[in-house]
């Protein structure tokens, strides 16, 4: 990634939009009941390059549109809801490259049936109706 490109990155994420690539997508920040920001999170295509990031596809194999986020504290995590963000039951595949687990919820709040994603790990094929995600 070029330097220009980096230093886009890093003051992106700070005002929720994420550079994908030389493209930038807007981002969404997610929000705790309280109103503060928990979580980054982006719509776009291509392959899951940043690190400490859970990334879905809404194909198998690991193509489609993306869906990225990203907790702002990463020690606490952020439950994000798929379906606020036009992603309920719409994972097909997924990379964790946070070194810590990310789980797919069946409701919206991270609750009810889960299915784990470990750290630094992919799901080439995800039929699982996730309806919210738990990441660090």
């Amino acid at each position: 990634m070029r330097k220009s490109a980096r230093r886009s990155l890093t003051t992106a994420i700070g005002v929720a939009t994420v550079v994908v690539g030389s493209a930038v997508a807007s981002g969404v920040a997610a929000a705790a009941p309280g109103g503060t920001p928990t979580a980054v999170v982006s719509s776009t295509t291509g392959a899951c390059e940043f690190s400490g990031t859970f990334c879905a596809w809404d194909e198998t194999g690991f193509q489609g549109t993306r869906f990225t986020a990203m907790a702002w504290n990463t020690d606490a995590g952020a439950c994000v809801d798929l379906v606020e963000h036009g992603w309920g039951n719409r994972i097909r595949s997924a990379v964790n490259t946070h070194g810590r687990q990310a789980v797919l919820f069946e409701g919206t709040d991270c609750t009810g049936a889960q299915l784990p994603v470990r750290g630094g790990s992919s799901l080439s094929s995800v039929d699982f109706p996730a309806n919210s995600v738990l990441v660090h």
